[in-house]
């Protein structure tokens, strides 16, 4: 090879060297371009899932509720839910969803029986679970079951400050979210004429989640308790219970839940 040849090779390999290092450093410093939507929200729900695989059992249960808390245990974690973020809801979806949980959870912490009554009918459900028509003996049996499953959670300590909002349908698409364990659940939908399929009829629907020292019978212990809400896919979209759930522990074995 001749020396003006090798010459050539190198001043070739040190364009190419140089190049290289102008491209390094221009991604370093050039603003990244934003991801489509949809890569964000596939982001998004990983972060999630990532900051949230670690919280599978709430640290402690201090917070202690009676009657004279419990409407502002209720405020607490509809502020917890205010404060989350959901880039999917409009301003006003969100604070509407907020003041949703904020009365659901007063409901079921207090015990209201006659809140629960009043809260569907207000909310036009097309099968509530008290009829008005119904004899008196049904009623007295309706009121004391439904007594009976609130009391795992009613006036039981909970952890405001380990709420947990998380999305859990976005107009009918399931986002995958950490396991909590084994899980028990009671379904509402068709009380207020919703889908039992998210998916199909295209739902979005948050998941509220209190760390409660769950109670019932001889069987105590931390579980988180979970209020999923569906928005009506109609009449101003609307904020619904749609599942209770209660995820238990090695230590605790679920066996009620309260009704919806």
């Amino acid at each position: 090879m001749t020396a003006s040849k090798a010459q050539k090779l190198k001043l070739i390999a040190a364009c190419a060297f140089a190049f290289a290092g102008v491209v390094l450093v221009w991604r370093a410093i050039a603003p990244s371009r934003p991801l489509p939507l949809s890569q964000q929200y596939e982001q998004e729900t990983d972060a999630s899932a990532s900051a949230q695989s670690n919280s599978r059992f709430p640290r402690s249960i201090l917070d202690e509720v009676n009657a004279d808390n419990v409407a502002d245990r209720a405020k607490a974690i509809g502020e917890q839910v205010r404060s989350a973020q959901t880039p999917y809801l409009t301003s006003r979806e969100h604070a509407n969803l907020a003041d949703a949980v904020r009365r659901q959870f007063e409901i079921y912490l207090g015990a209201d029986f006659d809140g629960f009554v009043r809260a569907q009918e207000e909310a036009g459900a097309a099968r509530p679970y008290l009829n008005e028509d119904a004899p008196e003996e049904e009623k007295v049996t309706l009121r004391a079951y439904w007594m009976r499953l609130a009391d795992t959670v009613a006036m039981r300590p909970i952890s405001v400050d380990e709420v947990l909002v998380r999305l859990r349908y976005i107009d009918g698409r399931e986002v995958p979210q950490p396991d909590l364990g084994g899980l028990a659940k009671i379904s509402a939908s068709s009380r207020y004429g919703l889908d039992d399929d998210p998916i199909r009829s295209r739902l979005t629907v948050y998941e509220v989640l209190v760390p409660v020292l769950y109670k019932f019978d001889r069987t105590e212990g931390p579980v988180w308790w979970g209020m999923w809400f569906a928005q009506r896919p109609f009449d101003g979209g609307a904020w619904l219970p749609y599942k209770s759930v209660i995820y238990d522990t090695a230590s605790v074995r679920v066996i009620a839940v309260p009704g919806i």
